[in-house]
């Protein structure tokens, strides 16, 4: 079945299953991506992934009192000349059965069929039982009487559809009369029943009634983990990281570990690589070798079939993190830092580092970090970042960048160097936002012809109401060309402003 037609040039990251779907409970599904060319075709390896089991269970039951015949049942010689009868009152012989069996009853009655007779017979049940869940129970009425130790009955089931058979229950040789059975099926999946007789003379009988089938749901389930994910770091010492969800409350006591070499249709074998508490759904295998592959699941101890789906991870051989380009641009007082890198392995991000260089005779300042940017941990794909510093005054800055792994190692980068130049003229830009209540925002810039000593130049910045009078002063002190931005506050200011309109201010 084809899923996606990439043709002709079609790149998925996503494969949905939409078309296909329902799935099947606790079915394994196989896939395979196929490279098409003019004349020929590549084909990829064939993966697979398994669903997981019905995680809702429900009531079931069988019962058959032969009132009907014999239809749930197909009734087979196994080398006799007599086979299972269904009989009604009165029956043939004295059978002693327990008060609940009245009516139709089924019986292997040697004594019926007389001198030189042997009962060798099986009935089956013609539908499967059990919908795949494990907790099962067989009950039944019985009367076995025997003739001596050659007589045999036998209870079995089969999980393969008749393939092959297991015994649950047998009486050889001795009486068992008037008693009501019960059996456990510990069985796995959905089950064939059979009961099956040998009576190589003229004997006497196996008589059963109210045959009953039970699949019980506990009263806590337990439930495979599943959903299970993996984060593969390539590095000098390579790990894989294991994360997995959980179903139901049940405390099971631990969660299995395995992995094995290869791909999940590989022959080689899981092998066991650790254990967790049932309250962690996470593991980290630190054994991984670097340019290997594994397949990983999760078992969920003790239960039977309590695996989650496999999960393959590629372990890379380990690649740099090489920095392709790192530039800057102006864009008024800010500045804007570009980088690229080509490849980049067990990178958690970058410091961005600043140093603003001297003005006039005075000492430059230290390298500052001013922000992180986060990486990309392992990729072999080109990726992009940037940065911007804003509203800076004019002078000369450096930046470089800290690259850093996740086990904290680290690398500069090359420095830049940009120029912030000092305005040209000054200005006072219209406050923002306007109308406001109670703060807005009010930017200037000092040019450098206005500055005719080291200590910068004066500047008074004041609010007036609209008879005149200076409600506040929000800056009075020397600064250097640049540009700047104070906020003005009304409520800061409340004891100076006067003869504002209440509500919503403009300037």
């Amino acid at each position: 079945m084809v899923l996606y037609n990439g043709s002709p040039n079609v790149t998925y990251d996503t494969i949905y299953l939409d078309s296909v779907e329902p799935l099947s409970w606790n079915t394994k599904y196989y896939w395979k991506v196929v490279e098409y060319y003019q004349s020929n075709l590549i084909e990829g390896p064939v993966w697979n992934f398994r669903t997981m089991p019905n995680p809702i269970c429900e009531y079931e039951e069988f019962q058959d009192d032969f009132e009907s015949g014999v239809s749930n049942w197909t009734v087979t010689n196994d080398g006799g000349n007599c086979v299972w009868e269904v009989f009604f009152p009165p029956y043939p012989n004295a059978y002693q059965m327990p008060w609940t069996s009245s009516g139709g009853l089924i019986s292997a009655d040697s004594d019926e069929c007389g001198n030189g007779t042997s009962v060798i017979t099986t009935i089956t049940l013609n539908e499967s039982f059990g919908g795949g869940y494990d907790y099962k129970s067989l009950e039944f009425d019985n009367d076995w009487k025997v003739l001596d130790s050659a007589d045999e009955a036998y209870v079995e089931v089969s999980t393969n559809g008749g393939q092959t058979w297991e015994i649950i229950w047998s009486q050889i040789g001795e009486d068992l009369r008037m008693s009501h059975e019960i059996v456990y099926i510990t069985q796995l999946g959905e089950i064939l029943l059979r009961f099956r007789v040998i009576q190589p003379g003229w004997d006497w009988w196996w008589a059963i009634d109210n045959v009953k089938l039970i699949q019980d749901c506990p009263l806590t389930q337990y439930y495979p983990p599943h959903n299970l994910k993996l984060n593969t770091i390539a590095q000098q010492s390579a790990r894989v990281d294991l994360s997995w969800e959980r179903l139901g409350t049940m405390n099971t006591p631990h969660y299995s570990i395995e992995r094995k070499l290869g791909l999940p249709t590989d022959p080689t074998g899981y092998i066991f690589i650790g254990m967790v508490p049932y309250t962690v759904n996470t593991f980290t295998d630190s054994s991984a070798l670097i340019n290997h592959i594994y397949t990983y699941r999760i078992y969920n101890m003790p239960y039977p079939n309590g695996y989650s789906n496999e999960a393959t991870a590629y372990v890379p051989n380990v690649v740099p993190v090489e920095l392709q380009s790192f530039t800057a641009e102006i864009i008024g007082s800010d500045v804007n830092l570009l980088w690229s890198t080509a490849t980049e392995t067990n990178n958690s991000g970058f410091d961005v580092e600043k140093k603003a260089l001297s003005f006039g005779e005075g000492l430059g300042e230290a390298w500052e970090t001013i922000d992180f940017v986060t990486g990309f941990g392992t990729t072999t794909e080109v990726q992009h970042y940037s940065f911007i510093d804003e509203k800076l005054q004019s002078g000369n800055y450096q930046y470089r960048l800290k690259q850093i792994d996740f086990d904290g190692t680290f690398e500069y980068s090359n420095i830049i160097e940009v120029t912030i130049d000092a305005p040209i003229e000054f200005s006072l830009e219209q406050n923002f936002p306007n109308p406001f209540n109670p703060t807005t925002k009010i930017k200037y810039t000092i040019p450098a012809s206005l500055n005719p000593s080291k200590g910068g130049t004066l500047v008074q910045l004041q609010v007036f109401d609209i008879l005149g009078n200076a409600v506040a002063t929000l800056v009075n002190e020397q600064k250097q060309p640049g540009t700047y931005e104070v906020e003005f506050n009304t409520a800061s200011h409340s004891g100076e402003v006067r003869n504002l309109p209440a509500g919503r201010q403009g300037l």
